[in-house]
């Protein structure tokens, strides 16, 4: 599995993605601004990519939208935020995210989620 993470919380974004690699074995990068993450989209394939809704340089829906256009309807995208649940909820379905996480969340939901998302590799 290839998860994009995209937080300009550096330590939240290297967290997460140091979380798909050890637990889920998954290819994981993190970055932390749209433009870096719109270079990693364009130059390769990903299975889920997690954003932030506010980054330092636009907002986590268009970036979700994007993922989508260049990638596909089987990439899973989750948006990420500590915004209001229902602005929240609007901005996921505004974007075509698949789920929302909101902060704080713990990683066992992080990982349920993926689950959810993916399925489980039993093995």
């Amino acid at each position: 599995m290839r998860v994009l993470v995209i937080d300009d919380d550096v330590d939240v974004a290297d967290m997460l993605a140091g979380y798909f690699r050890r637990v889920r074995g998954a290819a994981a990068v993190s970055v932390y601004t749209v433009s870096n993450a719109l270079e990693r989209l364009r130059g390769g394939s990903w299975d889920v990519v997690v954003s932030d809704l506010e980054l330092p340089d636009g907002r986590g829906t268009a970036l979700l939208a994007a993922a989508r256009d260049l990638l596909g309807p089987g990439v899973k995208l989750v948006l990420s935020t500590g915004c209001e649940p229902d602005v929240a909820a609007a901005a996921c379905a505004d974007c075509g995210a698949d789920a929302l996480l909101l902060k704080p969340y713990g990683l066992s939901e992080l990982q349920v989620l993926c689950d959810e998302l993916v399925g489980r590799e039993d093995g």
